[in-house]
């Protein structure tokens, strides 16, 4: 694997440019032949997040025809998905557990079931959470995406953490140095372009949920799923929609990595530090 960009920036102290790996690639060179154990443990350590994601994608979808299977089915993705991630902690292959978006969506998903479970038959707060409970959740997941950068503890940080190579990154040390602190810093601060990018797909698909929900939902009289009276509109809207963000974010989120480390060399330059050779212009 070619070597990562370096991210640019400054100790407060000296000034002198620092270097920083991408988040979201690894910089040294892949073994030429993986063995078998590294290979499974691999797939292992990808199992959770893609637990996680395939829960979001499953309630955006079936949100918008079986709320309950919806719900159902992203809980139990949730609950899968921590206990992978648990078992990855305990035998060293992720720094964090628990994720502060892992644990967000295993809370989200069991509030949405017990709403629907409690919720008085055939009443209007059953109705509005079987209608609009999926924009509920992904506007959630969005204004979850926004906080946690504004308090600069971004949730991509702890899945960044297990794909770089250098801890002190990301894992801080009693008495570290300065460089340490702005080499963290600039981690955070991509990390935070990457969340906030992906809380702007998260408020997009809500955006697409609320319309579907809006102008082409009704309740059956079981109140158990729901109809639609343009059935393309659905499927544009509350299907392919939420699939098609999703693999835009996923496609798009190495270019808003590269940005992000853009923006620190440019600002680096303002200040009258000069990029290394090897930094992208």
């Amino acid at each position: 694997m070619a070597e990562a960009s370096p991210l640019l920036m400054s100790s407060p102290n000296t000034h002198e440019p620092l270097l920083m790996s991408s988040p979201v690639t690894d910089p040294s060179p892949a073994p030429s032949a993986p063995s078998e154990k590294s290979c499974m443990g691999t797939l292992i350590s990808v199992l959770a997040p893609l637990f996680m994601l395939s829960a979001v994608i499953v309630q955006t979808v079936l949100a918008t025809s079986q709320p309950y299977l919806a719900a159902y089915l992203a809980l139990a993705m949730s609950v899968l998905g921590l206990l992978i991630d648990f078992a990855n902690y305990r035998r060293g292959r992720t720094a964090f557990f628990p994720k502060v978006l892992d644990t967000s969506l295993f809370i989200l998903w069991t509030a949405t079931l017990l709403a629907l479970l409690l919720s008085p038959p055939s009443s209007p707060t059953l109705k509005f959470i079987l209608i609009y409970g999926g924009v509920v959740n992904t506007l959630f997941l969005s204004l979850i995406s926004f906080m946690s950068t504004c308090i600069n503890r971004p949730w991509t940080f702890q899945l960044a953490a297990d794909r770089v190579p250098d801890e002190s990154l990301w894992k801080k040390s009693p008495n570290q140095s300065p460089e340490a602190d702005a080499k963290q810093a600039g981690f955070i601060a991509v990390c935070g372009s990457v969340t906030n990018f992906w809380g702007t797909i998260f408020f997009l698909m809500a955006i697409g949920n609320f319309l579907n929900c809006y102008y082409n939902t009704e309740i059956t009289d079981d109140f158990k799923s729901l109809t639609h009276d343009d059935s393309t509109m659905n499927v544009l809207l509350g299907i392919v929609w939420g699939i098609v963000l999703t693999l835009i974010g996923r496609r798009c989120t190495p270019v808003i990595v590269e940005r992000a480390k853009n923006r620190l060399i440019e600002k680096a330059k303002v200040k009258g530090w000069k990029p290394p050779d090897d930094s992208p212009a």
